[in-house]
């Protein structure tokens, strides 16, 4: 251990800074990252402990807590980072405020604790023990890539740095690797905290992402459905319902747009029905009318191409306009519709 005053508040310092950094960030995390977040709370012993060392009585006291707060951190994190997974917060919560009072505690009414802490250098073997089983743990789950991994091994060259002579460079060179210990933790912390921040901002992005997609395909299924509504009602009023052929309003619309077209081609109008359909009706009855309008309907289409139009005007009568169609050829497709009719 060492008794210049100096090295102990920087070290005191190292302590309260970055503890009190690790365990803000864990404070960021939301519960359903419960590990790392416990992992991070249990930095809350050494600054509590810390901030105690403040008001001891002695030095001696001061110096018990500053050292088991360092290795409070080294005995906390392996049981959060591999059994914290069945713990609740409350729990966690109850021994990271009883824990620290019982170090006080000992602190204050065990001089022989003290005495054995560190005439024993179980000071020096403890962090090094622990270190070693958290480096066995992080190697296991993670390799030799984690940060905490190297972090735990500058406790270990610190503590070995700590048993030699009790000189300034030797107090020094232990300060150098605690800070890099724990500015290891800080980083580990920040990176998990970020890491997990940065996915939950992505999961929830993607999310979104899902949700308007869905409804930009709701919208566009509603809008064709409106659409084919849409035409279906246009196609219902310009379409007569038994024959399928357009009605008398859209037979006039067809008529004022060939007359108004710009591109001024001829147009001829076929207008035919049905001979003694009234003699049909009356003596074979409506349903025998209606099959043989719809039977003249279904021969006209086929004798007219698709650019032509074929109407029903009235009762039996119905009307062809023929697009950019002569008055000789329509007297020709006039009669071969006439001669199909007949067969």
């Amino acid at each position: 251990m060492f008794y210049i005053q100096t090295i102990n508040g920087i070290s005191l310092l190292i302590t309260l800074c970055i503890s009190a950094l690790v365990f803000a960030f864990s404070l960021l995390l939301d519960k359903k990252e419960k590990t790392i977040k416990l992992a991070g709370m249990s930095f809350f012993i050494p600054v509590f402990l810390g901030s105690a060392s403040f008001l001891a009585s002695s030095p001696d006291k001061a110096l018990f807590l500053i050292d088991f707060s360092d290795l409070t951190v080294l005995l906390a994190l392996p049981l959060m980072l591999r059994h914290s997974r069945n713990w609740d917060f409350g729990t966690v919560r109850f021994v990271l405020a009883l824990f620290p009072a019982a170090v006080i505690f000992a602190a204050y009414l065990s001089g022989t604790l003290q005495e054995l802490y560190f005439y024993y250098n179980i000071n020096l073997l403890l962090p090094i023990v622990a270190a070693l089983f958290n480096m066995y743990i992080l190697r296991k789950s993670e390799g030799f890539n984690n940060i905490l991994f190297w972090s735990m091994l500058s406790v270990i060259a610190g503590s070995i740095v700590k048993s030699f002579d009790r000189t300034d460079n030797v107090a020094y060179l232990f300060i150098i690797f605690k800070a890099a210990a724990y500015l290891g933790f800080a980083m580990y912390f920040y990176r998990e905290s970020y890491s997990r921040l940065t996915g939950r901002i992505n999961e929830a992005e993607r999310k979104i992402a899902a949700v308007d997609r869905s409804l930009h395909y709701e919208v566009r299924k509603r809008t064709l459905e409106i659409e084919r509504s849409n035409q279906q009602l246009l196609n219902k009023a310009k379409t007569d319902p038994l024959t399928k052929a357009l009605n008398k309003a859209a037979l006039l619309d067809t008529i004022d747009g060939h007359i108004s077209s710009k591109n001024g081609g001829e147009f001829s109008i076929l207008m035919f029905d049905i001979d003694n359909f009234k003699i049909i009706n009356d003596t074979l009855g409506h349903i025998a009318g209606d099959k043989c309008i719809k039977k003249l309907a279904v021969i006209a289409e086929s004798c007219i191409r698709e650019i032509d139009s074929l109407c029903r005007y009235g009762g039996d009568e119905f009307i062809i306009v023929l697009s950019g169609t002569s008055t000789i050829q329509a007297k020709i497709i006039a009669e071969r519709f006439r001669k199909k009719v007949d067969e």
